[in-house]
């Protein structure tokens, strides 16, 4: 029933670009994030908002036929009107790299509109 994003995070991909999103209020957020041709078969994913720590997955792999592997991290998330503006971040972290691959993305979180009444005295 939530809205879904997948964010691809191929270990060996040397530039990925920001993404913005905007989520009109109230909605539960599935971000996806997916790791891709990497070897040996172990990966963990960290999920940031800001500096924060959402969670940290250590998702089922699976082999292709070519021998490498492929995860996905899947965050649950149900953003508040705090969260516009807020950079998140998925962390996909291997042995074969010193440093993680990292995507970021930015929520653009929109209230519900509701019509009100304004009573104006003269």
């Amino acid at each position: 029933n939530g809205w879904h994003s997948a964010l691809m995070c191929h270990i060996f991909k040397a530039h990925l670009t920001d993404i913005a999103f905007t989520v009109k209020l109230p909605m539960e957020i599935n971000f996806l994030c997916a790791a891709s041709d990497f070897y040996p078969g172990n990966v963990s994913v960290k999920w940031l908002r800001g500096s924060e720590t959402l969670k940290v997955d250590s998702p089922p792999v699976q082999q292709g036929p070519d021998g490498l592997f492929y995860a996905e991290s899947v965050l649950e998330f149900t953003p508040q009107i705090s969260d516009s503006g807020v950079t998140f971040s998925c962390h996909i972290h291997h042995q074969a790299r010193k440093d993680p691959i990292s995507q970021d993305f930015e929520l653009n979180v929109v209230g519900k509109w509701e019509p009100f009444l304004c009573n104006l005295e003269s």
